[in-house]
């Protein structure tokens, strides 16, 4: 939301994603346009992750990026950890839009680094980074975000990357901890 009112102050907006996106859109006055003029009055499509995806949301997505919406992803990870277990996450979504118009997403979320200065932004003037960390359970979107952006890394092993991944990926993390709990006791002491 951040950076559409800052590049696109006068878009309108067709999500497909979670309400919160709507809301936090509107919030920045930003105009949502609803299913029934997707088509037709969309200068941005902005695709985040999607609890209840129909056809027709996609379809509408579709036809209005190939109508010339620019076309915004919030994050691209393929999967993320679900109550479940590994589910599809929203960029098998992206990745449907994609291959259906031709146009890459122009992702603002990790592993951008645009994120993490907002997010740096927002905690004000000291907040700089080098002394900021981020922490992610993915090498490839949220430590490589973090990388871009200057940060310190902290990776944890209770979502995507495991140990076995963690010590040969090609991306590697600063720190690398079990779980969040394990951060907050190396705080502590």
């Amino acid at each position: 939301a951040d950076y559409i009112a800052q590049t696109a102050p006068h878009a309108r907006v067709y999500v497909v994603g979670s309400p919160s996106i709507g809301t936090e859109l509107r919030h920045k006055n930003l105009t949502v346009v609803p299913d029934a003029e997707a088509q037709t009055a969309t200068h941005i499509v902005m695709g985040g992750i999607v609890g209840h995806l129909t056809y027709d949301k996609l379809a509408e997505a579709c036809m209005a990026i190939r109508r010339g919406a620019m076309f915004i992803g919030t994050n691209p990870d393929i999967t993320f950890p679900g109550e479940r277990g590994i589910i599809p996450g929203n960029g098998a979504f992206l990745e449907a839009l994609r291959l259906s118009t031709n146009v890459a997403p122009i992702v603002i979320g990790k592993p951008e680094p645009e994120m993490m200065r907002q997010a740096m932004r927002r905690m004000g003037p000291s907040a700089t980074a080098a002394n900021t960390a981020a922490i992610g359970d993915r090498l490839d979107t949220d430590i490589l975000g973090a990388q871009r952006a200057n940060l310190t890394t902290l990776l944890v092993l209770t979502g995507i990357t495991d140990a076995a991944q963690a010590a040969k990926d090609a991306i590697q993390a600063d720190y690398v901890f079990d779980s969040i709990r394990d951060i907050a006791q190396v705080l502590e002491e």
